[in-house]
């Protein structure tokens, strides 16, 4: 059996690599294991980055408006916004390492002011480009979508 260029074996769980890859890398090093963590980051922010740029192009204005579908308003948009928050939270893990950083009353103001915007931002962009590139019945009837909309936008 071939998957994605690799010959998998029958009986072999493919699903245990992967952590147990991760969990070697971490026993041999924290620098390696921060090394990973910058180039998985690298890795996911340049796939985000494609997407936005290659669906930037296919954006159709119309699909904004009407912006709320009938019976939608401002008191929806806030109830959706409390999901959104949550997605938000992670970056509240940043304050407990604060006794590990050098000067924390000035880095980690800054380090979670500038974090709130670059996920705001990429949050923002890629939901602008999935709702402008992708017609609202082909998401409305999708069982996954944001998993879908790369691949039209890429025409695969």
């Amino acid at each position: 059996m071939i998957s994605a260029g690799i010959f998998l074996l029958p009986g072999v769980a493919y699903s245990h690599i992967g952590p147990a890859i991760i969990v070697m890398i971490n026993l041999l090093s924290t620098e390696a294991a921060a090394m990973l963590q910058r180039i998985m980051v690298f890795f996911l922010l340049a796939i985000m980055l494609a997407y936005m740029a290659l669906g930037v192009g296919k954006i159709e204005v119309t699909q904004y408006s009407p912006f709320f579908f009938e019976n939608i308003g401002w008191r929806d948009v806030f109830i959706e916004a409390g999901f959104i928050f949550v997605s938000f939270g992670g970056l509240m893990g940043v304050v407990s390492v604060a006794e590990e950083v050098e000067n924390p009353r000035r880095s980690l103001p800054f380090g979670i002011l500038w974090t709130l915007g670059i996920v705001t931002f990429f949050y923002v962009s890629v939901m602008v480009v999935t709702v402008g590139a992708i017609p609202p019945s082909d998401l409305i009837g999708s069982q996954t979508p944001l998993a879908d909309p790369p691949a039209v936008i890429a025409e695969i």
